[in-house]
């Protein structure tokens, strides 16, 4: 608990603030006083949040869902302004520890109280989805041991039962080790993975351990999602013959929550007040529900610091305890491995499996209840762009701002029998098409072909370059200078090996990925070669994986393997650092490197010079929308949402939401790129899953034109000041700004195939 700070809220609704009781990433949490005097918790949305209208609809469902459930064994809902400048919410103060930190502090309750606790959860589940809601993150950070007895809290990432978006494909929605196998898989959560999670939460309240227990996530996971789980601790038959019955793999042959209350039987006592635990855990709780904080005591800044809210009544709000980490806000908890071997990891630090091997815990926030502070808040009072206002900021009364303009099309050509793949240097736009094995440039101001080459598929472009591979099953490196075509230089390999889509220019190097084939006894080996970019002059080589994608810029070259993210130094090709995790798509930023979790829609940074975390998030989006330029990091995220970032510390510089995900398929997000103007000026190009391609102004993410395309999947680039868009029947269309004083795109309609 703290004092009120500089900038805190006095009021909110009828409500007085009084005291901090915890903060977070995202928001924080306020003791506050009614007009009756009644003693509430209110969770407030931190600003720059509260401009996203992702968090802002998060919020919102976490309101309605508060509102939907009241049961005995749930935390109420008093009030809440989801549409406020500032969404809040107030929840009755709940005095008393979660159960995590009741079971780590005072030991495994006993086979009687745990019984006890296992009924007061499952009627508090058996509400929850009598509600039709699913809760998604049952876990013991989320049971709060009051007086009154146990309380579900946090209703952050529940979601509808019905919902088609319960769990966002490719996404984990949970917390490691308390998640259900189908969480763990990514697929759809129903009521039985809230099931799945309780079985587990009594384990670990009879046993004192996580069931599921290994020593990082990605093996955590591994167990969860095979239902590995041991029970050796639970010493009662028939208490483990129900926890058993919850983890079962398969989420049709678990009990419901209402099944598993009959199981139960009649309770031998009752969980109101604290005869049901043992003594010292009942002391602890009735310490704090007989001391809670004065609002006298409290407005005059009496009492425990801000952080040391375990020694104090806690509130209802949630934690988000340190070895629990929230699925909003991971950082990277990786130890880079450089010339000697890595400390070992604290072990309370999880990791998780796959691409997602590494979550570092969540800020702790020491208050406790029902709204949890697992989301990922933050402080900033970034402004919206001027024609975006947050709802329910006061306003005059709002009026449909015009559409932005519709983009000129240039010209139309077909490159190809399906989708092209698309790369842009100064003077060309170049085209592979892997159905008919061919490389082509265009004139990007006419659409006029400048040359061809057969057989061949285009794996990087520099501004005077570009860089072909040397035919099928070739290893050989082409450069040739555009526009002209001319070959620049050619480097071919003595070797018997294959050359991968990995490859990556800088203004001082280009690197490609190969594989050298096993012979005899001989296995896979995977490298990387760097080549001077003006004469292919061979640089280094080095034994790395780079299957999941190369980067290169600051004088770094990072290579993301299905085992670890590594950095190099651009000039000898040594190995900086290296994080044993399967990241995807490298970015070099200054300063940092940048790379995606596929599976989890996690994005990481590392700092250039040592490897060391500089930050986490959690998104919902694959990688390929993800990108670099001139210092600000811009990313899409699935549901339609683009976002810019300081790619230094991860904080959002803006946000717009540009539709609502429609037309997307599997997981899939807008996809972007960037590129200056003959002006100087930059753009930011989208090609929406709506079948949309904008232009946004990269400083505030203002949209300055539109170009409708009817193909939800197609792709762009841009070079002199135009986008150009690939679509699935093969043709490249070159859209300009409205404003632009160029041809008519008549002549370049009609060129036909080039």
């Amino acid at each position: 608990m703290g004092d009120l700070q500089r900038g805190d809220p006095r009021r909110l609704g009828d409500y007085r603030l009084v005291r901090r009781l915890g903060s977070g990433g995202m928001g924080i949490v306020y003791l506050a006083r009614s007009p009756g005097g009644r003693l509430v918790a209110v969770k407030v949305v931190r600003p720059r949040f509260a401009l996203r209208p992702s968090y802002r609809a998060r919020f919102r469902r976490e309101v309605a869902a508060a509102r939907r459930v009241t049961g005995a064994f749930t935390a109420p809902l008093l009030d809440a302004d989801p549409d406020a400048e500032a969404p809040w919410l107030a929840t009755r103060y709940l005095p008393g520890p979660t159960l995590h930190e009741a079971v780590t502090r005072f030991g495994a309750l006993p086979a009687d109280a745990v019984r006890l606790l296992a009924a007061a959860l499952a009627e508090a589940l058996a509400d929850i989805h009598r509600a039709q809601l699913v809760h998604r993150d049952l876990k013991p950070g989320n049971v709060l041991l009051t007086p009154e007895g146990p309380r579900v809290i946090d209703f952050g990432i529940a979601r509808p039962e019905d919902s088609p978006t319960v769990t966002q494909p490719g996404s984990l929605i949970g917390t490691p080790g308390f998640m259900s196998p189908e969480q763990a898989l990514g697929r759809r959560a129903g009521p039985p993975a809230d099931v799945f999670a309780l079985g587990a939460v009594l384990a670990f309240a009879a046993t004192g351990r996580r069931p599921f227990d290994a020593p990082d996530t990605a093996e955590t996971l591994d167990l969860v999602e095979r239902a590995r789980v041991d029970l050796g601790g639970v010493t009662d038959r028939a208490l483990r013959a129900a926890i058993a019955a919850c983890l079962r793999r398969d989420p049709a042959r678990r009990p419901t929550a209402a099944a598993l209350l009959r199981r139960l039987g009649e309770p031998s006592a009752s969980v109101h007040g604290t005869r049901w635990l043992p003594a010292a855990l009942a002391t602890e709780i009735e310490h704090r529900s007989a001391r809670p904080p004065r609002p006298r005591e409290a407005e005059r800044g009496a009492g425990a610091a801000e952080g040391e809210g375990a020694e104090v009544p806690a509130a209802g709000i949630a934690a988000a305890e340190t070895d629990e980490p929230a699925p909003s806000a991971p950082t990277p908890s990786l130890q880079p491995s450089c010339d000697a071997p890595p400390a070992p990891p604290p072990p309370t630090a999880p990791r998780r499996r796959g691409v997602l091997r590494a979550l570092a815990a969540a800020v702790p926030v020491t208050a406790v209840g029902i709204a949890a502070a697992t989301l990922a808040w933050g402080s900033d009072d970034t402004a919206p762009p001027d024609d975006e206002t947050p709802t329910g900021r006061s306003q005059a009364p709002p009026t449909d701002p015009p559409p932005p303009p519709e983009g000129t099309r240039r010209w139309r050509a077909r490159v190809g029998d399906y989708y092209v793949r698309l790369h842009t240097a100064d003077g060309a736009v170049v085209a592979t098409s892997d159905h008919d094995d061919r490389t082509l440039a265009l004139d990007p101001r006419t659409g006029t072909r400048l040359w061809t080459r057969p057989d061949s598929a285009c794996l990087a472009a520099s501004t005077d370059a570009v860089f072909l591979d040397g035919g099928t099953g070739s290893s050989t490196l082409v450069a040739l200078a555009t526009p002209s075509g001319t070959p620049r230089w050619t480097s071919g390999s003595s070797d018997f090996v294959f050359l991968t889509q990995a490859a990556v220019t800088s203004a001082t190097v280009f690197c490609h990925g190969y594989v050298v084939p096993p012979f005899g006894d001989t296995t896979v080996t995977k490298l990387i070669r760097a080549f001077d970019p003006a004469d292919g002059g061979t640089r280094w080589s080095a034994e790395v994986e780079a299957d999941r994608g190369l980067a290169a810029g600051h004088g770094f070259v990072a290579a993301a393997g299905t085992e670890a993210l590594t950095a190099l130094d651009a000039g000898s090709g040594r190995i900086r650092w290296r994080h044993p995790a399967e990241l995807i798509n490298p970015l070099v930023a200054d300063g940092v490197v940048i790379a995606s979790s596929l599976r989890a829609g996690a994005l990481y940074a590392f700092r250039a010079g040592d490897g060391a975390p500089a930050w986490g998030m959690q998104l919902s989006t694959l990688g390929a929308g993800i990108r670099l330029h001139h210092g600000v990091l811009y990313l899409a995220e699935v549901g339609g949402e683009v976002v810019a970032l300081a790619p230094d510390s991860g904080e959002p510089l803006w946000s717009r939401q540009l539709g609502n995900g429609e037309g997307a398929d599997y997981a899939e997000s807008h996809r972007l790129v960037l590129a200056d103007g003959p002006d100087g000026l930059s753009t930011l190009y989208i090609a929406g899953t709506d079948g949309v391609v904008r232009a946004l102004d990269p400083a505030d993410g203002r949209v300055l034109w539109t170009y409708p395309t009817g193909d939800p999947s197609a792709k762009v680039t841009a070079t002199a000041g135009l986008a150009f868009v690939s679509t699935q029947d093969g043709h490249l269309t070159a859209l300009a700004p409205p404003d632009s004083d160029s041809d008519s795109d008549s002549d370049g309609a009609s060129r036909g195939t080039v």
